[in-house]
């Protein structure tokens, strides 16, 4: 989203209210002025990318945010693929062809309501930030999984509008969970993507290195980080309490410094999964005691696995 600031108040007005109208100023063909209204309607699908840390709030809970894997392991999948590219050992046309698979599945989805049995019972978790967009967010998941199994699923009828509609099944919601736990614990979590990071990595360095205390300095040279970085970060910690000053001083050595919470973000990390896993139990508990809706299992399956490819990740 870089270079797009210009543009971003009508892009999250239209994200939220469906739709924007502008009125403007034009000479008709007698070279007289007149006002006229330009209409943009909406649903959108918007994606955009940015090397940014923090996000204005107002774009940022509006989305879903989505990170980057900066481990090391993943560098070292990008890197391995990079030589295997040059070498000549990619093969581009399988690639290509489930590129063109993915885009001829877009095609052939049909519009059609979609109504969720199960959304009444469903919960986030309490340590989620923003939970009304938030929670407009997991349902809208929840939703897109079931259209996109659509024909995997029987067309109803409501006998009272006359509206066609299929329904979401517990395995929607399963799936809506297991992806959508990363971007929970990110929306939960009082430090950003690229703090939290750091400070897993701080903490791991610790144990490793048997200290119970450091220095920015020693952080600095083993990190091989930016000292205005190293800086913004520890500052960030000290703010939320995560850290806390216990000796040095400013000008000479540096301020010394203790990791104060040590496991908060595994605790948050089970916290959420719990809540996300215990409320789709209960909803199964509720279904299956229940003479009304039945559990469905096993839906989520391609029309024909035959034509199913393995996919491999790919990274350009």
């Amino acid at each position: 989203m870089d270079g797009a600031e210009n543009v971003l108040y009508p892009l999250r007005e239209l994200q939220s209210k469906k739709k924007i109208s502008k009125t403007i100023p034009i000479k008709d063909s007698k070279g007289n002025m007149k006002t006229i209204t330009l209409k943009v309607e909406g649903p959108i699908s918007l994606a955009g990318t940015t090397t940014k840390e923090r996000l204005y709030e107002d774009n940022a809970n509006r989305s879903l945010l989505v990170y980057l894997d900066n481990s090391q392991q993943h560098k070292e999948q990008i890197m391995e693929y990079q030589r295997r590219l040059s070498a000549g050992k990619v093969n581009d046309k399988e690639e290509n062809e489930l590129k063109e698979f993915f885009k001829d599945m877009q095609t052939i989805l049909k519009s059609i309501k979609v109504r969720n049995p199960y959304a009444e019972l469903l919960k986030l978790p309490e340590y989620v930030f923003k939970p009304l967009r938030t929670n407009a967010h997991y349902l809208a998941v929840i939703e897109t999984i079931t259209f996109y199994h659509q024909f995997q699923r029987d067309i109803k009828m409501d006998r009272i509008t006359g509206e066609h509609f299929i329904e979401t099944t517990l395995e929607d919601i399963e799936w809506a969970n297991k992806l959508l736990k990363e971007v929970l614990l990110a929306k939960a979590d009082e430090l950003n993507q690229a703090e939290r990071s750091f400070f897993e990595s701080l903490k791991k360095w610790l144990a490793a290195n048997k200290k119970a205390s450091f220095y920015a300095k020693e952080i600095r040279e083993a990190f091989r980080m930016h000292p205005s970085k190293i800086k913004r970060y520890l500052y960030s910690l000290s703010t939320y309490n995560f850290i806390k000053i216990t000796g040095g001083n400013r000008f000479k050595t540096g301020f010394e410094y203790e990791v104060i919470a040590t496991d908060e973000y595994t605790t948050l990390e089970n916290a959420v999964n719990t809540v996300l896993d215990n409320v789709l139990e209960e909803i199964k508990q509720k279904v299956s005691g229940s003479g009304g809706l039945q559990v469905v299992h096993g839906q989520n399956r391609p029309l024909n696995s035959n034509k199913i490819s393995k996919i491999n990740a790919v990274v350009q």
